[in-house]
């Protein structure tokens, strides 16, 4: 999916209004947002956590998603110079779910008084 229509179908979800989401993002108006979502502009980088905040979406998703559509080569040097940088969502899910299984089990037991 384009970072557009990811965009355009986060703003058709969201509760709030196209000029609340601008002013929050720090965009110059809520005609910026408008281009963003029609392909007509991309998401300054910098405004990639402000819009995933007001859109309730993930920062990281979003930025990696930006990054492999606006400059593929730049998204392949990251990759190959920080191997496991970005997770995806369900990556880092799991991980942390592994993460609380192995903590639960380098507790030490305590075996029951008679």
């Amino acid at each position: 999916m384009k970072v557009s229509a990811f965009i355009s179908y986060h703003l058709k979800h969201s509760r709030k209004t196209h000029v609340e989401i601008a002013k929050e993002v720090g965009l110059s108006s809520s005609n910026t947002l408008s281009m963003i979502k029609n392909g007509t502009m991309k998401i300054p980088l910098d405004r990639v956590p402000a819009l995933a905040d007001s859109l309730g979406i993930s920062a990281q998703s979003l930025f990696v998603r930006c990054l492999q559509e606006y400059d593929p080569g730049l998204w392949e040097a990251i990759q190959l110079c920080l191997p496991g940088a970005f997770l995806s969502d369900e990556d880092l899910e799991m991980m942390l779910r592994i993460k609380g299984k192995l903590a639960l089990l380098k507790r030490p037991r305590r075996w029951p008084v008679s």
